[in-house]
Parts: structure tokens; C-alpha cells; sequence
């Protein structure tokens, strides 16, 4: 196996939106050093967070890097390197140049350089701790001037470097370029050989798998594929193609999708539903043919069972889905029902007339009012949001359950999170809604629609006690959707939580 190298906290921190907090580096540290050889904390020379977190993580089974950069002057005094020494950690990494281009732009003379790469790897190298020299640009350097890139890790290897990680900095590489280079390195040097790929160009999957068929045995990458740009490897993606490949990582595979959206709920950035492996959408079928074929026999459309990576296979119902899905929507409540029964055809027609992708809120309630069980928990007599330049919106909701009005009223965050809680603290005196969470949400622009009257498709994801569902809800009026999402999916809830024990 490779050894696996996590920078979600430090390179991944690079992607626009992100900015983790401290106890926010210490929480993913805890909850990925599980799985990782080693975790790389941070610049302690560049912010006072990073400084703080070496003087505050625990020990763990994952090695803690501390990351800097070659020294700007005489490497024995080099403030940046002793803030490494400082740090403590059990690795150090430091980046240095590859490229000519770059070695200019920071007005060095090439030999000199060198000279500065061999010193600051040797200072760090005389603590007794590894050192892993990052060859920034180190392929687009190969490619303009092999004998000076090839120059630049002799230097490291000179200082004392236990690792020669090849960088594709700008992410613009193609695999045959990769592998070439890779296997270069690996037949010229006595030092073990990493990648790290940016996903500039796409390629930083297939450019890493590559890198590791040509010998490289040590791989950088983030967390969901975080960082500057458009990202670094995604780790997820990486250990889930080499278990596909000899069996690796099978053991903490089944956890994969679970700590994907922990950091995205950590770092603030969403996941992409169809990310693989761990999107929403990387084992949904909606196309009617193939919702039929995955129903006889999965392997007709899925590489590998979603169960392998703790996902689910779900069958989206819209005006694409064919009587299959909605029959196996319905089995899943516990009716026995055929592709041909008259109900299914019957839902069938109403969702073809809808025209529109309907959540799982929306499709349990239609099949309730279909077959007639179906009671309404609660009736919404109205609503309304208030938000001014004060720090939260406020929400209030009238809604009638067995005759009886009542009114909820709460403040959130923005008008959504108000009315959540309003609509929450109505339900709350007839039913026990308080641990149904929202844990994603997404309102895009319906395509080929712009401007403020576009209509706005809201889709949204809801747990409870281990159990996740959808609601959709279309509108040109953002608050009205949002609100409709909602009561769609406590009334689901509530009606399961009748008819289950449990949802």
C-alpha cells in the first residue's frame, strides 16, 4: 500500500470559502487520523493558528507534518525553518523550487538555489526527524529543463531528504507525461519517490494512479478533493480506486461517504451530488431502462455496490421514470406491488403530468393520497419572514392540527433557518420533531432561466435517528419553495414516525 498524506488542512484551507478555525483543525485531525499515515497541520511560520495548533493537537496514529518553505536567506538562521523546529512535529515538509521560471522569479541564481534547498533540508535533517521535500513544479520543470530539475532533488537528497514528492503545481499534466517523468525519478534516485496533483486540467486522479504504477509510494491530497483552484487529488476518490485495484483501504471504505460530508460540513463546502462514490446522485438511476435493469441486477450500471463505500442506491421519480422505479419506491414502504399494478401506473401518470423530479417527501405523500391513507398531521394557515438589517431574520408560522390554531415564531440565520425553527417550535406541542435536521440544501437557477423572476428549484436533505430523505420544491419565489421543502418533509416524518417506529 501507499502511504497516504492528508494537506486538507493546510492546502485544502486554499480553496475560496474556507477558513477552518482552530478547533476546526483539531476536530478533522481526531476524526481523520483513522485513516491516514500522516496529516499535515499547517505553516506554523505563516498565521498564528497553525502556530497554536502544533502547541495544542494530540498525539495520534497518524504522524502530524508541519509544512514551510526553503530559506529566503542563510538556512541556520532562517526565522521560517525555525518556526518548523519550533513546531515540534514528527515530520517536516518544505517546498522548494523545480522550475526555472520560478527559481528567477524569486531572483535567485540557479546554483545558488540549489545550495539553498541542500542547507534547509540539512537544518531540519539535524533534529532526527524525516524530512519530505516537495518539488514544487517539479513536471513542468522536468519538461522545460530535465537536468535542472533533476538537479534541484539531488540537492534535497544532498541535505538529507527521506521523501522526493513530485508536484504538478499547476495541474496541467496528462498521465503519459506523469508516468514518464515519474519513472525517470524512480530509476535515478535513492530516495522513495511521492506525487502530489492539482485538478486543474481534470487529470489529478488518473496523473496520481499513474505516478504509483511508475513507483511513487507516497501520495498527497485532500479531503473531498479540497484546495486552491480547482482542488487538489481527492483522497476519497484515490483510496476507493486502489481497493478497486488490489484490495486496499477495504477495511475503512465503508466509512468514506460518512467522513466526506463531516468535512464538508467542517470546511462549509458542499458536496457535489455526483461526486463519486459519495454523492447523493453516485448511485441514483433515473432513466426508466436503466432504474429496470439496476432492479434485475446492479452490476448493469454500478461499478461497485454503494454499500462498499456507506452510500445508498437510490431511484430518483420524475417524468424520465419509468413504472420500475416507482414500483420499487413503493416495495420499499411495504407495498407488494409490479411494475404493471394499476396504482403504480396510476402515480405514474401524476408524476408525468407534474413534469418535474420530485423528492422522496413528495413521492411517500403522493402514494399515500393515492391509496387513500393518507391524513394531514397539519394544515399551514400561513406564514412570514422579517428580515432586517438586524443580525438574524425572524419567522412566524400559524398552522392548525385538529382544529386548533397555533403559532410559531423564532429568529435564525437568514429567513430559511427561521422558519425551519418557527415551524419546528409549532409542530413541537403535538409532535417530536426536535431532532429532524436539515443537512443540505441547494438552490440553483432552473437552467436556460436568469434574472430575479427565474424560478428556483430547492432541493433539500433531512436525517433523523440514522435515516436521510429528499424535498423538492419548485417556485419563482425562493422563501415560498424553501417553506414548501420543509412542511413536505415533516409531514412525511410525521407520518412515517405513525406508521414506523422508527424512520
Amino acid at each position: 500500500m501507499v502511504e497516504i498524506y492528508d494537506t486538507t488542512l493546510r492546502d485544502g484551507a486554499q480553496r475560496s470559502g474556507i477558513s477552518f478555525s482552530l478547533q476546526n483543525k483539531l476536530d478533522i485531525t481526531k476524526l481523520l487520523s483513522p485513516y491516514l499515515d500522516y496529516i499535515e497541520g499547517g505553516w506554523p511560520y505563516s498565521n498564528p493558528v497553525d502556530s497554536e495548533y502544533f502547541r495544542r493537537v494530540s498525539r495520534t496514529s497518524a504522524k502530524i507534518a508541519a509544512f514551510g518553505m526553503t530559506a529566503r536567506g542563510d538556512a541556520e538562521t532562517d526565522e521560517n525553518l525555525s518556526a518548523l523546529i519550533r513546531a515540534s512535529p514528527d515530520v517536516y515538509t518544505i517546498f522548494g523550487k523545480s522550475w526555472l521560471l520560478h527559481v528567477n522569479l524569486i531572483e535567485k541564481k540557479p546554483d545558488d538555489y540549489l545550495q539553498t534547498i541542500e542547507k534547509s533540508v540539512r537544518r531540519l535533517k539535524k533534529t532526527g526527524k524525516p524530512v519530505f521535500y516537495d518539488a514544487e513544479h517539479f513536471y513542468d520543470g522536468h519538461k522545460d529543463n530535465p537536468d535542472y530539475a533533476m538537479k534541484c532533488l539531488e540537492a534535497a537528497c544532498n541535505g538529507g531528504a527521506d521523501m522526493l514528492v513530485l508536484c504538478d503545481t499547476r495541474g496541467g499534466c496528462f498521465p503519459w507525461e506523469i508516468r514518464q517523468i515519474t519513472e525517470e525519478v524512480v530509476k535515478n534516485s535513492s530516495m522513495p519517490v511521492g506525487i502530489h496533483c492539482h485538478n486543474d486540467g481534470g487529470l489529478a486522479l488518473a496523473n496520481t494512479l499513474e505516478a504509483i504504477r511508475a513507483g511513487s509510494v507516497h501520495v498527497q491530497g485532500t479531503m473531498n478533493g479540497l484546495g486552491e483552484r480547482c482542488g487538489n487529488l481527492d483522497l476519497q476518490e484515490l483510496m476507493c480506486s486502489l481497493c478497486k485495484i488490489d484490495g486496499s483501504y477495504k477495511d475503512i471504505l465503508p466509512d468514506i461517504t460518512n467522513v466526506s460530508r463531516k468535512i464538508a460540513k467542517l470546511s462549509r463546502q458542499r458536496i457535489s451530488p455526483e461526486a463519486p462514490y459519495k454523492g447523493t446522485s453516485a448511485f441514483a438511476h433515473k432513466g426508466g431502462v436503466h432504474t429496470s435493469a439496476v432492479l434485475k441486477n446492479p452490476i448493469a450500471y454500478e461499478h461497485v455496490e454503494p454499500e462498499i463505500v456507506g452510500n445508498h442506491r437510490r431511484f430518483p421519480l420524475s417524468n424520465q421514470s419509468g413504472s420500475s422505479a416507482i414500483a420499487a419506491f413503493m416495495r420499499e414502504l411495504g407495498y407488494e406491488v409490479s411494475r404493471d399494478d394499476p396504482r403504480v401506473l396510476q402515480i405514474l401518470e401524476r408524476i408525468n403530468t407534474g413534469g418535474r423530479e420530485i423528492g422522496d417527501a413528495q413521492a411517500y405523500l403522493m402514494i399515500k393520497e393515492e391509496l387513500g391513507e393518507y391524513n394531514e398531521p397539519f394544515i399551514v394557515r400561513s406564514f412570514r419572514t422579517l428580515n432586517t438589517d438586524r443580525t438574524q431574520a425572524e419567522a412566524t408560522v400559524e398552522i392548525e392540527i385538529n382544529g386548533e390554531a397555533i403559532l410559531g415564531a423564532s429568529k435564525g440565520d437568514g429567513e430559511v433557518n427561521a422558519l425551519d425553527k418557527a415551524l419546528k417550535k409549532a409542530l413541537s406541542n403535538y409532535y417530536p420533531v426536535d431532532d429532524v435536521c436539515l443537512v443540505d440544501y441547494d438552490a440553483p437557477i432552473s437552467p436556460g432561466e436568469m434574472g430575479t423572476e427565474a424560478e428556483v428549484a430547492v432541493t433539500a436533505r433531512f436525517a433523523y435517528n440514522g435515516s436521510e430523505w429528499s424535498s423538492i420544491r419548485s417556485s419563482t419565489d425562493l422563501i415560498k419553495a424553501s417553506f414548501g421543502v420543509l412542511v413536505d418533509s415533516y409531514k412525511y416524518y410525521i407520518d412515517k414516525l405513525k406508521s414506523d417506529s422508527h424512520v
